[in-house]
């Protein structure tokens, strides 16, 4: 009986939120399917990495990312 309460609770939650927002909704559910998903890395190991990229090569990743990643696939879907 909770169980449906819950899945009818989701339901009109996700209803009410934007296309953009459902997609992110799906997204973050579609990645709780993976349990053995491995574990990230504390901060405090990654400082021994911290200036070993040269300004132009940290520019050149910058460019890349922004490229790549703020463009709209409307087929995506």
């Amino acid at each position: 009986m909770q169980t449906i309460s819950v899945r009818r609770q989701i339901e009109r939650k996700l209803d009410a939120l934007p296309l953009e927002q459902q997609k992110r909704v799906l997204d973050f559910i579609t990645h709780l399917d993976y349990p053995d998903f491995p574990p990230g890395v504390h901060g405090k190991d990654l400082i021994q990495f911290a200036g070993t990229l040269s300004p132009e090569d940290a520019e050149e990743l910058i460019q890349i990312i922004e490229d790549g990643c703020e463009k709209i696939d409307y087929n995506e879907w």
